[in-house]
């Protein structure tokens, strides 16, 4: 019972120590590109994150973020249109997520778990941290197979989207304990 009752308490000592970080989202931002074929076609889009509780401690990053989808904007209104009605059904499936659970700051990989149009997939891809006082940058990408989270392949017009998509982030942590 001791045994039990001191790991209680060592727990909340060291939530209480944790750092928790905010999300800061004017400097944060998600963005895919998408190949298309033919090959000289690249597709762009990106989205803001939803502020997202994630906590750092002992040099790792944990929790969740949101990414709602209907924010998603490519620079075309009739290609936004199709994407969020036809491919990813934002008003089925309107946020995706992304999951950490202990992600060393040390290093230059991540792997996390990301949920996308209702399938939960493990990811990994590369990172890059920079601090500055309170404030931590984290660059990151990784790589979406469409067809892994049950995705049609966009076409539109003789223009078909590669199965693999390529998303980087940008997000901004500001320390708040």
């Amino acid at each position: 019972m001791k045994l039990i009752f001191s790991t209680i308490v060592l727990s909340m000592a060291q939530l209480a120590f944790a750092a928790v970080s905010q999300v800061q989202p004017k400097t944060s931002r998600i963005e895919f590109v998408a190949k298309g074929k033919p090959a000289f076609i690249s597709i762009t889009g990106e989205a803001p994150f939803n502020d997202g509780g994630l906590v750092l401690a002992d040099d790792k990053l944990s929790g969740m973020l949101t990414v709602p989808l209907k924010l998603i904007t490519t620079g075309i209104d009739l290609r936004d249109e199709h994407l969020k009605d036809k491919y990813l059904e934002v008003a089925t499936f309107p946020d995706a997520t992304l999951t950490l659970d202990g992600v060393s700051l040390q290093g230059e990989t991540f792997e996390g778990k990301l949920t996308l149009h209702g399938v939960e997939q493990k990811i990994s891809g590369t990172k890059e941290l920079t601090t500055k006082g309170d404030m931590t940058r984290v660059n990151a990408t990784f790589v979406v197979k469409l067809t892994d989270f049950k995705i049609a392949i966009p076409s539109f017009q003789g223009i078909t989207v590669a199965d693999v998509v390529t998303v980087n982030t940008e997000l901004t942590l500001k320390e708040t304990k």
